[in-house]
């Protein structure tokens, strides 16, 4: 590729930024290197960015598969709804959940959004275990600083839930998944 000898032959980055600066869309750099990790290193780009813009572009809400509340759920409602917005949107489950994972693996604490929706303390967001991304989350570094574990009482004594909910937790120990934060909806003291 003769661009890549071109460019890998300008040593100073300051002129590479400053050829950059003319160009009017502000991704075309990520998108130029897209596919080559030695330029991503040389000049410092994180994708996460232009992952993040791809989800906003295809409308992916990602709040929306994460977090019910206990008054409007249903069994695999999540679930549901998630495989219904991929099969309308033709999207590859592989593929974005690849592009998830990604963002919250790379993603620095402090660039998570404050007017996140379902916020519980400075960084942190309710997620279900019925969510269809709890698996691919709870793989990531950030796990247990971004995601608090939303439990209901209600729901579980309502969809008799309680076996499932205790071999979920066998599989999370098992993996070694650090979640450090979890909130306990309780309905009745008797229950703990």
């Amino acid at each position: 590729m003769e661009s890549a000898k071109v460019i890998n032959n300008i040593k100073s980055i300051h002129i590479l930024n400053y050829i950059f600066n003319y160009i009017k869309d502000k991704d075309f750099k990520e998108k130029l290197f897209l596919y080559s990790k030695k330029l991503q290193n040389k000049f410092d780009i994180k994708l996460i960015g232009l992952k993040d813009k791809y989800l906003k572009k295809i409308k992916f809400d990602l709040d929306k598969y994460l977090y019910i509340e206990p008054y409007s759920f249903k069994k695999d409602c999540l679930t549901k709804e998630y495989n219904k917005f991929l099969t309308e949107n033709q999207i590859d489950k592989k593929k974005i959940e690849n592009i998830i994972y990604e963002i919250f693996e790379n993603k620095e604490i402090k660039d998570i959004e404050e007017e996140d929706v379902d916020k519980i303390g400075d960084n942190e967001k309710y997620i279900n275990i019925e969510s269809p991304l709890f698996k691919i989350l709870s793989f990531t570094k950030n796990f247990g600083k971004i995601f608090t574990i939303h439990i209901s009482q209600k729901i579980i004594d309502k969809y008799k839930l309680k076996d499932e909910y205790m071999k979920f937790f066998d599989k999370l120990n098992k993996w070694n998944i650090s979640y450090t934060s979890i909130f306990y909806s309780l309905s009745d003291i008797n229950k703990i």
